[in-house]
């Protein structure tokens, strides 16, 4: 098992690209992984099973359907357009 918390922040877009190709060849070679982000298009490329977890306790567990602009915006208190740069999440 690989537990990696926010293995992609504070990198450039290029080594993030290195990082989350990485993630995914492991979980090619059935390596069960679990990674804490802030991306959630990051999320959505590479997970079957999400946790969104919220401040008042109210976690919501699914598979990556779960991030989505709708949730999200639920989940994060923000605004609609918030998450309008995040293209693959509708």
């Amino acid at each position: 098992m690989i537990i990696l918390d926010e293995p992609e922040s504070n990198l450039d877009f290029k080594n993030q690209h290195i990082i989350l190709e990485t993630i995914q060849k492991l979980k090619a070679q059935n390596k069960a992984i679990i990674i804490n982000t802030h991306y959630p298009q990051n999320a959505k490329k590479l997970a079957e099973k999400v946790l969104i977890m919220h401040k008042d306790k109210k976690h919501i567990l699914g598979d990556n359907s779960l991030i989505n602009k709708t949730q999200l915006i639920k989940s994060f208190n923000v605004s609609n357009s918030f998450f309008d740069y995040l293209g693959e999440i509708h």
